[in-house]
């Protein structure tokens, strides 16, 4: 059974009209010299994977920063030569990637004042609680989002700010609030700020910064799980998700909700507290507007809910022929097919102990490659063949049983920490066995490098009395190379479906270009409805929404734009050209890019004149066509 709990968008519409729309997607630069980390675990699939080098180089210490002010909980982020931190004292350094040297960061006091762990009712994070979560990058607008816990007279408020990545200018229309919503309703009735831990990574999808929550260490209080989405430009959220049972934190042991190539978000929930059933120990499947398409939770649900053996410690992995991968505290692993997750108490397709029982399990991020799956455990990593024909897996190896940390897979090795200790390891990915084993300074909690054109990043801590201070240690591991694609992340082939591209043939002298699709999973375009914020007389123009996904077999710099063809009358026709968007695309991963209606256009379509559309996909040349779409779109 899939059941469907729909939370609605506060600012948008659907209306069936049609629209002709021509899009072209047009590759700027093929980017060898790409080579960011702009989300935790490096792209929206959460694979770990850094494709971005090539030929392993000798092990060796490039840069250490200076001192940063606050822990440093975040994932380090990569782009266009800067390592970007952020910090629980409110403040995000920008480093040069070659020297560390900071380029930028924001005031004190410029994110608000981090709360005090003494004020909260539990926890593990001190002296102060800001900025926990792993921040995000649209390659597109070059804009950073992060997120801080900020003091609000006696309690507190979870606040997004957004920057310009490069330069560190604050970008316009924020800080919003993005608390979740039942502070200030009975639906639910309970949560507090205080209560309310903000530590998923941020996730970017269909043009929201996508924002989760659970608690504090200890499960004091009342909260829930909850999922916020925050249009990318700002104003209120479009949409909004909360378990129904009290606690069930989505969290991921500091991993993100994974978006898989059709735009759709996947995460798991942990432990409850609640005699019945409420999304609580299961995994999770929502639309890019936070729409609950489907679940699943393991018939044992209620007995992980006893143990605090939280399902959701982990996120849940996209693999090969529509599988999908979780494990959690309690350390076994459960393959699920992505179709048809099952609901309450389904057997899985398959599951097996993975970590070792009474260990503690698997926290943080998993690494995907292929059909292998590198999984933090707490007694040491492991190595997992998926055989996607049988629907099972086996172990291909236990790495060192300190090697706890969330791995990635970079410069030929799979690399992990011993957070708990003062260990950095580089191991054979065929074997397990440590290649490189790097004393380093203290680190936090699930602490897991970033890795770009051949360096690796990791954030270090050194606690003093009264406050905490950071450092990043950057290594050298290879040579920068042409990015190898990775392996696609499946999913249902979206209709219609595009041509492909042709490619040069012999004797023409050009080389390839890159082989690009341009997809429309949904024929409707959302009308938006801004709300008024109070500080202004005038109400804000609606405008509406289409958001194509494009895929690249390697890493680009596309633009996307559009006209719209209004037939006006029985012989008139009125053409509007849409704001072309750029993007950066990884490789082999699809991606959604928001084209914007202008309030004239939409109005124009509300009139229910009747028309078609054609997307046209190029990649090189702006003449040279290489998949084309026909369509009807309704608003």
């Amino acid at each position: 059974m899939i059941r469907q709990r729909f939370a609605a968008p506060q600012s948008a519409t659907a209306v069936g009209l049609v629209v002709a729309t021509v899009l072209t997607l047009s590759v700027l630069f093929p980017a060898g010299a790409l080579a960011d980390w702009t989300t935790y675990f490096g792209n929206p699939a959460r694979t770990g994977l850094d494709s971005t080098s090539a030929g392993a180089l000798p092990f060796a210490s490039a840069w250490t920063s200076t001192a940063l002010t606050g822990q440093i909980y975040a994932q380090p982020l990569v782009y266009d030569g800067l390592v970007i931190v952020a910090t629980e004292s409110n403040q995000v350094y920008a480093l040069s990637e070659k020297t560390g040297s900071v380029v930028w960061q924001t005031k004190p006091g410029e994110l608000g004042t981090p709360v005090n762990s003494g004020s909260l009712p539990c926890g593990d994070i001190s002296p102060t609680v800001g900025i926990t979560s792993t921040p995000v990058i649209d390659p597109a607008t070059g804009r950073l989002f992060v997120v801080a816990d900020d003091v609000s007279g006696s309690s507190a408020v979870h606040m997004m700010y957004a920057f310009n990545a490069l330069t560190g200018a604050p970008a316009p229309g924020f800080p919003v609030s993005v608390e979740p919503p039942g502070e200030s309703s009975s639906t639910p009735a309970g949560d507090t700020p205080l209560t309310q831990l903000q530590r998923a990574a941020l996730a970017l999808d269909a043009g929201n910064v996508v924002v989760g929550y659970g608690g504090n260490d200890g499960d004091c209080g009342t909260y829930h799980g909850w999922l916020v989405a925050e249009p990318e430009t700002g104003g209120p959220p479009t949409g909004t998700f909360h378990t129904p049972s009290t606690q069930s934190a989505i969290w991921g042991g500091g991993d993100g909700p994974a978006v898989d190539a059709a735009g759709d978000l996947w995460t798991a929930t942990g432990n409850g507290n609640s005699n019945s059933f409420g999304d609580q120990e299961s995994v999770l499947e929502f639309s890019p507007g936070l729409s609950l398409l489907d679940y699943w939770a393991p018939f044992n649900w209620s007995s992980l809910d006893k143990g605090d053996t939280d399902l959701g410690s982990s996120g849940p992995r996209m693999l090969p022929g529509g599988l999908v991968f979780e494990i959690g505290k309690g350390g076994v692993g459960y393959l699920l097919r992505a179709a048809a997750l099952g609901g309450e108490g389904a057997n899985p397709l398959f599951s097996a102990q993975v970590c070792a029982s009474g260990s503690g399990g698997s926290k943080g991020g998993i690494a995907v490659e292929g059909n292998v799956l590198y999984v933090p455990c707490l007694d040491g990593v492991r190595a997992l063949s998926v055989n996607t024909s049988a629907g099972n897996f086996s172990t291909l190896w236990h790495g060192p049983q300190a090697a706890e940390g969330p791995p990635i897979v970079a410069g030929g090795l799979v690399w992990t920490t011993n957070w708990s200790g003062t260990t950095l390891y580089g191991l054979n990915p065929q074997t397990g066995a440590a290649v490189v084993t790097q004393t380093t300074p203290a680190m936090v909690h699930f602490a897991t490098p970033a890795a770009s054109n051949g360096m690796l990043f990791l954030a270090t801590e050194q606690t003093r009395q009264t406050s905490a201070v950071s450092t990043v240690e950057a290594y050298t591991i290879a040579t920068p190379g042409t990015p190898v694609p990775p392996t696609p992340t499946p999913t249902p082939t979206p209709t219609p479906t595009p041509t492909p591209m042709p490619t040069p043939g012999p004797g023409s002298g050009a080389a390839p270009g890159p082989r690009c699709t341009l997809r429309l999973r949904s024929a409707r375009v959302l009308i938006h409805h801004p709300r008024s914020r109070t500080a202004h007389k005038r109400a804000p123009t609606l405008f509406g929404t289409l958001a194509p996904r494009a895929t690249c077999d390697r890493a680009v710099r596309v633009t996307l734009s559009g006209r719209v063809i209004e037939q006006v009358g029985k012989r008139g026709r009125r053409t509007s050209r849409l704001k072309p968007v750029h993007a950066r695309l990884a490789a082999g991963h699809a991606r959604s890019i928001l084209l914007r209606l202008p309030a004239s256009l939409v109005r124009a379509l509300e009139r229910h004149h009747r028309e078609t559309g054609t997307f046209t996909l190029t990649a090189g040349a702006a003449s040279a066509a290489d998949a084309t779409v026909h369509a009807r779109l309704r608003l």
